[in-house]
């Protein structure tokens, strides 16, 4: 079935703001930055973001997740390659994560999810 144009606008306008929502929290660290200064970085009103996240957790919650999906899918990716070739999984798993942080510039910055992560519970279940 043919998503509406109303979904897609709706979905565009979400992915925008988590973009921005990465770009205001790295440089501005979760503390310092507000929903407003996310909302105007993305275009919006501030009530639109609301309209998509309940608040700034949330929106690192959720950009969280977006690191977690990415990060195990690249991981499971390279470890198929690996385990035929029986390469110690631990130490490929290491190796990987280091590799790969390249990757996640476009997003959340790994050093402040991991300083989250230390210091809230969900952000962890969310890693783990």
């Amino acid at each position: 079935m043919d998503r509406s144009m109303r979904e897609r606008r709706f979905d565009e306008t979400r992915e925008a703001i988590l973009a921005s929502a990465a770009e205001v929290l790295n440089a501005r660290g979760f503390e310092n930055a507000t929903t407003r200064e996310i909302a105007r970085s993305a275009g919006v009103a501030e009530g639109t973001l609301y309209t998509h996240f309940r608040n700034k957790r949330d929106i690192l919650l959720t950009l969280v997740r977006g690191f977690a999906e990415k990060a195990s899918g690249l991981f499971y990716e390279k470890l198929d390659e690996t385990v035929e070739s029986g390469v110690d999984v631990p130490g490929i798993a290491a190796r990987f994560f280091f590799e790969r942080l390249r990757f996640f510039r476009d997003g959340l910055s790994p050093t402040l999810i991991f300083y989250h992560a230390k210091r809230d519970a969900e952000v962890r279940g969310i890693l783990e």
